[in-house]
C-alpha cells in the first residue's frame, strides 16, 4: 500500500509563519493518536504523532493506506508557543480513494463467444494487495440474440467465485450495464492478495445467435477501514 501526503503551513492569528510549532495528529473528534510517517516509504511511525514546523512554517506528514481506509478523517492540533492560541481542525480527509481497473479483450472482436472457464487470466501484483473488487462490466462488439451471455469472475487462488450474481448481457444488447439483472459482487470473496490469479469464465451464451467479441473490466479499490 502507498502513503499519502498532508502538508500545510503553520501561521499565527496575524498570518505570520510560526517556526518550531508543534502539530499533533489524531483521529477526528478524538484524542486517539493517528499513525503517521515522516517519509513516503520506509521507517517507523512518528513518535507521539507529532511533527514540527520548519523555518518557513511548513510541516508535513504521511498517512499509510494500509493503516486507514478512505472514510477515516483526521484532526490536527496546532500549537505555536505561549503567544499562540492553540487551534484544532477536524474532519481532514487525507486518504484518497484509489481505483485500479483491469480490462481485457477476452474474445476477439469478430469471434463468437463460447462457453468455458479460463477465457482470460489476470495476475494480482503487490501494489493491489488488500484491494476489494468494487465494480464489474462486460461489453460485446456485436450483440447476441435470444437469452443472455453470462460471465463469472473467479479467484483461482482462493477457489471461489467473486460474484454472487454473474455478469449478464441481454438479447440485442452490447453491455452489461443495461442488463435486467445486475451483477452482484460477493463481499465475502471480493478481496485480492499479492499473486492471486483471477479468471474470466463464460458460463452461458445467447441461444439464438452468439455475441461476437468480449471485453471485461474489473474495478478494485482500497477498502474502507
Amino acid at each position: 500500500m502507498a502513503r499519502q501526503l498532508f502538508e500545510s503551513t503553520l501561521t499565527d492569528q496575524q498570518g505570520h509563519v510560526v517556526v518550531g510549532g508543534s502539530i499533533t495528529v489524531y483521529l477526528t473528534g478524538t484524542l486517539t493518536a493517528a499513525t503517521i510517517y515522516s517519509a513516503s516509504s520506509g521507517g517507523s511511525a512518528v513518535t507521539g504523532s507529532k511533527v514540527t514546523s520548519g523555518s518557513d512554517g511548513s510541516y508535513s506528514f504521511w498517512i499509510d493506506e494500509s493503516d486507514y481506509g478512505v472514510d477515516q478523517l483526521f484532526r490536527v492540533t496546532l500549537n505555536g508557543g505561549s503567544a499562540f492560541t492553540t487551534r484544532t481542525i477536524d474532519n481532514i480527509s487525507i486518504v484518497k480513494s484509489t481505483t485500479v481497473s483491469l480490462q481485457a479483450l477476452v474474445i476477439a472482436p469478430a469471434t463468437d463467444n463460447t462457453t468455458g472457464n479460463g477465457k482470460h487470466y489476470w495476475h494480482i501484483p503487490a501494489s493491489m494487495n488488500g484491494m476489494d473488487l468494487v465494480g464489474v462490466h462486460a461489453e460485446v462488439i456485436t450483440a447476441g440474440i435470444t437469452g443472455t451471455l453470462t460471465v463469472q469472475i473467479a479467484n483461482v487462488t482462493d477457489s471461489v467465485d467473486m460474484l454472487s450474481t454473474a455478469i449478464t448481457i441481454d438479447t440485442t444488447e452490447t453491455g452489461s450495464d443495461t442488463a435486467a439483472t445486475a451483477a452482484v459482487i460477493n463481499t465475502s470473496n471480493d478481496d485480492v492478495a499479492t499473486n492471486d490469479v483471477i479468471r474470466v469464465d463464460v458460463d452461458a451464451i445467447h441461444s439464438g445467435t452468439a455475441a461476437k467479441g468480449l471485453i471485461v473490466t474489473l474495478d478494485f479499490r482500497i477498502p474502507n477501514s
